[in-house]
C-alpha cells in the first residue's frame, strides 16, 4: 500500500495575498464598469438630458468642467527646469530635508514574463 503525498501547507500569508489579489482585480473590473457608465452620463449632460447636480437613492452627483491646465510660454518652463535641477542640487548636497510619507502597497495584475514573488516564511 503506498501512502498518498500530503499537499504542502500554505503559508499564511498567501491566503492574504490570494485574497488581496482578487479583491484588487474585482475593483478594477468595477472601475472599468464605472468609467463606462460614468461617460454615458457625460454624453447624457453634454446632450442636455441630465443636470449639473442631481441625487439618486441618496447619492449625490455632480458635474465637474474638470481642472484649468496651463501651456506656459518658454521662459516659465526655463524657470521650472532651473527649479527643479536647484532642488535635484538640494538633495545631493544634503540641504534638502526628506519628508517621509506614509508607506503604502500597491498591487499589479501580472505582466507576461514577470516572476511570480514567492513568501519567504
Amino acid at each position: 500500500m503506498t501512502a498518498t503525498p500530503t499537499p504542502p501547507q500554505s503559508h499564511p500569508v498567501d491566503a492574504l495575498l490570494d485574497q488581496l489579489v482578487d479583491v484588487t482585480a474585482r475593483l478594477s473590473a468595477l472601475e472599468t464598469e464605472k468609467k463606462a457608465l460614468l461617460d454615458q452620463l457625460l454624453t447624457l449632460h453634454d446632450l442636455g438630458r441630465v443636470d449639473s447636480e442631481l441625487t439618486h437613492n441618496g447619492w449625490a452627483l455632480r458635474w465637474s468642467a474638470g481642472r484649468r491646465c496651463y501651456d506656459y510660454p518658454a521662459t516659465i518652463a526655463e524657470l521650472e527646469a532651473n527649479l527643479k535641477a536647484a532642488k535635484e542640487a538640494a538633495v545631493v548636497a544634503g540641504s534638502a530635508t526628506l519628508k517621509p510619507s506614509r508607506p503604502f502597497w500597491s498591487v499589479h495584475p501580472p505582466k507576461k514574463g514577470r516572476a511570480r514573488l514567492e513568501v519567504v516564511a
